[in-house]
């Protein structure tokens, strides 16, 4: 069965970085360069966090990816 068949099931593992343990909680996972609404996501969380360098930093990164797209 494809994924655009499941729904929401965990499919990844997070792994933190700093101490290479699994991350607690839950995650959800975006892959926006062939996801076009994980770009609107992201864009969305662009426009709503009060952190002005990632909003930045996540606009840049999917006008590049829309750019690539587009290519």
């Amino acid at each position: 069965m494809s994924d655009a068949n499941k729904g929401l099931y965990n499919k990844y593992t997070v792994i933190n970085r700093e101490t290479g343990k699994e991350a607690e909680g839950d995650y959800f996972i975006l892959k926006p360069g062939k996801d076009k609404a994980a770009r609107m996501a992201l864009l969305e969380y662009a426009a709503s966090t009060d952190n002005t360098l990632l909003a930045v930093d996540l606009y840049v990164w999917v006008k590049k990816l829309e750019e690539i797209s587009h290519e």
